[in-house]
């Protein structure tokens, strides 16, 4: 199960190549874009999670990161689950940004991408900018 690693974890060794809709393997051979997860449908009745990831990015490459962000952001809005997606900079520290992603439930977070090619996708596109692992955190609304 791959969690929020490191690239050279989730990819064996290896980088994931994203290209229109094929995905480069580790072993070098083009796959076709997985389909959609099949999952039961988002619960739109219930309460939903905040998910707060803040991540450090290395001097001088905050440009870059914000438009790789951007890139990829669309791979986190197509999972089952997800309500919505936000990144917001640091005022003070300008390296220091946060994602704010609303979502179904811990486990619609998990299942639906974490536990997805989607996923080392977008954390191969972003890690090469972190100065260290994202903290990620999980909130329940408390005034519902």
């Amino acid at each position: 199960m791959i969690r929020y690693g490191r690239v050279d974890e989730i990819a064996s060794g290896g980088v994931v190549v994203v290209h229109r809709d094929r995905i480069l393997l580790v072993d070098g051979r083009w796959s076709a874009w997985p389909a959609e997860p099949r999952f039961p449908e988002a619960d739109d009745g219930g309460n939903m999670i905040t998910e707060i990831v803040t991540m450090e990015v290395r001097l001088g490459a905050e440009e870059a990161f914000s438009s790789a962000f951007g890139e990829v952001c669309g791979l986190l809005l197509v999972s089952v689950g997800c309500r919505s997606v936000k990144l917001v900079r640091g005022v003070e520290d300008p390296s220091r940004f946060v994602a704010i992603v609303e979502w179904d439930s811990v486990e619609s977070s998990v299942k639906n991408f974490v536990d997805t090619v989607r996923y080392m996708a977008f954390a191969a596109r972003l890690m090469p900018y972190f100065v260290q692992d994202p903290l990620v955190e999980h909130f329940d609304d408390q005034l519902t």
